[in-house]
């Protein structure tokens, strides 16, 4: 069995993963900020089926140099998934925390000779998006970072750079590193469990609350989802078997139907008018640029840019998920499920 680290453990993603990982006896040791939050990281650990026992605290920060942490255990293995995450966020603490917080990581997995998985997300593989936005993945020094945030916002500007440097990183450092992409977060494909804040969540609730009036883009466009149960499983794997050759993964559930299809799944579920009428996200984001729009429709500017007609190559993921018997579930019944819960 593996001993692994895991930064962002007390997240979403984070909390899952420690279950399937403690579940598989592998050796977890959990960054956190406060010792107390073991106790309360361990209770979820257990309620999702994973092992307390092999769940261990590890006092540290992204913000401070060497992470904070008096004493570091030997691990093999690296997961980097804390980050910094909300609409509206400051380009100083942004970068600070994703960025900063990520290149501390890929020097730390350097200084442990431990191999790194770099969870970052599905934007940064698109290379249309990326073209876009004048981002250099090949050098992210020849990047102009100050057009990039401005145009995005700090959270997204913060994601690209903080996966593009801390790769570059690592491979300067000779660490062996994976990047594993998940698209937007679909709830549990069994419960429909999501946390809050969740892009999907906050469009579960527009929908149930009837201030999404209008469904964003044309018919191509679409949020790609993936269960977050499934990318928990495909994380944990990595840790037992093999490493597919790529060093990017994609991972999304390639059925994910288009938006007006979701927004029709999850309205019939909650038992509400389906919004038809459509409106172009560039004259939706000018629209929520107005005083009080956000708050009134529960929307925000930066979360239209997840919103691509692009159909992005997940192969490589769902290839190693066959390999290691990680299955996909019905991304369908997992929109209504997490719909359901949510109601």
């Amino acid at each position: 069995m593996t001993t692994v680290m895991v930064t962002g453990a007390t997240g979403f993603i984070g909390q899952w993963l420690c279950a399937e990982l403690t579940a598989a006896g592998h050796e977890v040791h959990a960054l956190i900020r406060r010792p107390e939050q073991l106790e309360l990281l361990r209770q979820e650990c257990e309620r999702r089926g994973g092992l307390r026992a092999r769940l261990h605290g590890l006092v540290g920060d992204l913000d401070l140099p060497g992470l904070g942490a008096a004493e570091l255990p030997e691990v093999e293995l690296v997961y980097h998934l804390g980050a910094r995450f909300a609409w509206g966020l400051g380009v100083a603490e942004a970068r600070e925390t994703n960025v900063g917080g990520s290149l501390r990581v890929a020097d730390l997995a350097g200084r442990l000779g431990a191999r790194l998985v770099l969870v970052g997300g599905f934007m940064s593989q698109n290379p249309t998006y990326l073209a876009e936005l004048r981002v250099d993945p090949t050098d992210p020094t020849r990047t102009d970072w100050g057009r990039t945030y401005a145009r995005v916002g700090a959270y997204e500007a913060s994601k690209l750079e903080s996966f593009f440097a801390a790769a570059r990183r690592a491979a300067d450092l000779g660490v062996e590193w994976l990047g594993v992409h998940p698209a937007g977060l679909c709830g549990h494909s069994r419960t429909g469990e999501i946390a809050a804040g969740q892009p999907f969540a906050e469009l579960v609730d527009g929908i149930r609350t009837r201030r999404m009036a209008v469904v964003p883009g044309g018919p191509s466009h679409w949020l790609p989802l993936v269960t977050v149960d499934h990318l928990a499983a495909l994380l944990a794997a990595l840790a037992q078997h093999p490493w597919p050759p790529q060093q990017e993964l994609v991972v999304l559930d390639p059925d994910t139907p288009d938006l007006a299809s979701t927004v029709a799944l999850v309205a019939e579920q909650l038992a509400v008018p389906v919004p038809r009428r459509r409106v172009p996200v560039g004259v939706l984001r000018a629209l929520l640029g107005l005083p009080g729009a956000q708050r009134l429709t529960g929307s925000s500017p930066e979360s239209l840019g997840f919103l691509r007609t692009e159909r992005l190559d997940a192969t490589a993921a769902a290839d190693f998920a066959a390999s290691a018997g990680v299955s996909l579930p019905s991304i369908r019944d997992a929109i209504t499920r997490t719909a359901a819960a949510l109601a």
